[in-house]
């Protein structure tokens, strides 16, 4: 039976579940409703390529809806492709009401003059028209919709651990869409590469994954190291370069994706013996901060055109427990923020989570707690102006809830949410809006605003001991 490290996921509890996934057998039949589709159980409700019957893709820019091929939710079927008649001069309103003269169509009503694009004579919005996406006479293929300017399968992307998957969404609607992507060994963290395409790192596997946005398919792949180990826990990318943060071998790989279909290694940066690196993030100067598990320091990393340079390692101030296991790392403001896990030997809670704090100009440390609804805390990510943390609780008993932080007032908002969530990610194009991975099943969570939450299903409920190790959300 294979043992899977806890460092592969921010919440220490999930080792059990690792362990236990070693053991599972090949899924030979589904729960009702969902059905068997080239050996995998799938959902005819919503998926894509198996709607309402194994093999039934869904064509031109639709979705799977109740095991129905429709239009995603706000856009309307005209002529066979979906469009958005509150901003579509050649569908303004209905069908088939053009807007003469170059006019625009503004909440479903023609204007005069033009905000977006003159195509052919009309007036069209190049960021969201599927038939001139990016500009004019660029059209979306089958499964793709016009995302911020590209031809797209999702703006939201979920990593299914156990399946070995990654799944388009839409972030609007959350409605899911696409083709998924081909199985990987436990894709463990996701990074977007430019508009077009996703990097994807293998926890079993070792590998880097590139996948091309507007078709799912892996299009180039690079195993990190000729021998096992690497335990690649996270994933950032930096222009066209990846860097991998390998928790089993503790190290900064560099990987050159200048030619997505080559990636290749550029070098790495070694964080010493036994420090155990886990995740990172780049400062405004471009330097990367690295949390290490094992010695509860950060430590900065120049990382050069053809070589790294390792800083010294800061010692980090510790909460209660004799296992502090600092995670998620964020800089804001010249100051570098690293959440502390907080655990006992059994690798459950402590006591409260907590926030390290670093400045980069006055060297000053310090440590924010961050209240008793927040437990095990994993990942943090800055907005530019707050900072939001995903606390996984105790793994299993589904007390996971979700911390926002302003340090220029100093104020804590907390919000149970339930399940585990382990990783966020915000949505760049609406702020306050926070997607949640949730570890302790197959589905997200999406905290808006207002600080409601919901949580959906992401990946199938009948593959044992499934859960979302990651979510993206792209612009």
């Amino acid at each position: 039976m294979k043992t899977f490290p806890r460092q592969l996921l921010l919440s220490a509890a999930a080792v059990i579940l690792f362990t236990l996934s070693g053991c599972a057998d090949p899924v030979a039949e589904c729960l009702t409703p969902d059905l068997v589709c080239g050996g995998t159980c799938v959902s005819p409700k919503v998926d894509p390529d198996h709607c309402g019957a194994c093999g039934n893709s869904c064509g031109g820019n639709t979705v799977c809806s109740d095991g129905a091929c429709v239009c995603p939710s706000g856009q309307t079927d005209c002529e066979g492709r979906c469009v958005d008649t509150r901003t579509n001069a050649l569908h303004c309103g209905s069908c088939g009401n053009v807007c003469e003269g170059g006019g625009s169509c503004v909440s479903s009503a023609c204007q005069e003059g033009c905000d977006g694009t003159i195509c052919e004579g009309t007036c069209t919005e190049t960021l969201t028209d599927p038939d001139n996406c990016g500009g004019c006479g660029i059209q979306c293929g089958d499964g793709q919709h016009c995302l911020a300017g590209t031809c797209s399968q999702g703006d939201l992307y979920a990593a299914c651990f156990q399946a070995g998957t990654v799944l388009p969404f839409l972030k609007g609607s959350l409605e899911r869409s696409g083709t998924t992507s081909a199985q990987m060994g436990g894709p463990q963290s996701l990074a977007l590469l430019g508009d077009e395409h996703l990097v994807a790192v293998g926890g079993m596997d070792d590998t880097l994954y590139v996948l091309d946005r507007a078709t799912m398919a892996t299009v180039g792949s690079l195993l990190l190291a000729p021998e096992a180990g690497q335990m690649p826990n996270q994933v950032l990318t930096q222009g066209e370069r990846a860097i991998v943060i390998n928790s089993g071998v503790n190290t900064v790989q560099v990987v050159d994706l200048s030619t997505p279909a080559s990636p290749k290694t550029s070098y790495e940066v070694s964080t010493g013996s036994n420090t155990r690196p886990m995740m990172a993030a780049f400062d405004g100067a471009g330097t990367l901060w690295v949390s290490l598990s094992d010695t509860n320091q950060v430590v900065p990393v120049t990382l050069g055109e053809t070589k790294g340079t390792l800083g010294e390692a800061i010692d980090l101030q510790a909460g209660e427990g004799p296992n502090h296991y600092p995670a998620g790392v964020a800089v804001l403001e010249d100051v570098v923020y690293v959440v502390l896990n907080n655990l006992d030997m059994s690798w459950a809670p402590a006591g409260n989570g907590r926030l390290a704090t670093y400045g980069l100009e006055t060297e000053d440390k310090g440590l924010i707690d961050l209240g008793e609804d927040c437990k095990n805390p994993g990942d943090v990510v800055s907005d530019g102006t707050k900072l939001y943390v995903a606390c996984t609780g105790n793994f299993g008993v589904e007390d996971g809830s979700f911390v926002t932080y302003a340090p220029a007032s100093e104020s804590l908002t907390r919000t149970v949410i339930g399940g585990s969530p382990a990783r966020l990610s915000l949505d760049p194009s609406r702020p306050g809006f926070v997607f949640l991975a949730d570890t302790g099943s197959g589905n997200f969570i999406v905290v808006d605003d207002a600080q409601a939450f919901d949580s959906y299903p992401a990946c199938s409920a009948d593959t044992p001991y499934e859960f979302v190790a990651d979510i993206l959300v792209a612009p």
